[in-house]
Order: structure tokens, then C-alpha cells, then sequence
């Protein structure tokens, strides 16, 4: 059984910060694959300065210097409407059925969690891994 971290976000731009993210949780949680997940149509973000094609080469050619546990997915660049998380998770679930799957997640958006579109359906679907963020506390 493999360990697949899904890691979504918008990456407009991808920067330092998401590269560091990376590097940890393959170490911290000897994933042996790590998969980034650009949105198209971001559902907590009404706007992008790059266009969904751009975000997704910025980050290809990011994770083409990370080595080949990481890659990028272009799932979301082929689906219409807005790219919900679960939309996702679930697709990648039917490709890796006997795998287990980490949902990766900064604890800002985390926090959100509850206004996301059928969230309770990631639960059933992955495991999380949620990466502190600077200015973020559970204890609120």
C-alpha cells in the first residue's frame, strides 16, 4: 500500500513556503508520492492574478526540481465549474483504491473546513495532514 499526500491549493504563485511544505511532509510522513492539485476555479478565492494553465506550468516546473516522489495533477485544469475538494479526493480515490490518501492542508484553511463544499466527505475518503501556519491557532 502506498501513501499519497494530495496537496490542493490555488498556487497563485507558487512560492518557498508550499516548496518547504513539500519537502517536510514527504519526510515527516514518508509519503512515497506527493501530488499538487492546482484549482481552476478556486471556490474561497474570487480571483487569480494568473490563469488556471499558467498556475499549473509555475508548478510543474517547480516540482520538476523536487525529485520524483512529487508531482502535478491537471485533473482540475479538465473539470467545469468550480474545483471542489471532494470532486477531487474522490476521483483520486477511484485511481488509488487500496491506497491510503493524506488530504494536506495549511491550519488556516483547515479552519474553514466547515463551509467547504461536502466536507465531511473528505474525512471518508482521505486522511489529513494539517501543517501549522504562522498566525493560526486551534486554541480560539
Amino acid at each position: 500500500m502506498k501513501r499519497i499526500g494530495l496537496f490542493g491549493g490555488t498556487f497563485d504563485p507558487i512560492h518557498l513556503g508550499h516548496i518547504a511544505l513539500v519537502e517536510r511532509v514527504l519526510a515527516d510522513f514518508q509519503l512515497n508520492e506527493l501530488i499538487l492539485v492546482p484549482a481552476k476555479i478556486p471556490p474561497h478565492k474570487s480571483e487569480t492574478a494568473a490563469t488556471p494553465v499558467q498556475r499549473y506550468e509555475m508548478a510543474q516546473l517547480v516540482v520538476n526540481g523536487l525529485g520524483d516522489k512529487v508531482s502535478v495533477s491537471d485533473y482540475e485544469l479538465s473539470e467545469t465549474g468550480i474545483s471542489f475538494s471532494y470532486k477531487t479526493v474522490s476521483y483520486k480515490r477511484s485511481i488509488y483504491p487500496d491506497d491510503a490518501l493524506y488530504f494536506i492542508a495549511g491550519s488556516d484553511i483547515f479552519m474553514t473546513i466547515s463551509s467547504w463544499e461536502h466536507w465531511q466527505q473528505l474525512f471518508e475518503l482521505s486522511n489529513f495532514i494539517v501543517v501549522n501556519r504562522h498566525g493560526t491557532s486551534f486554541d480560539d
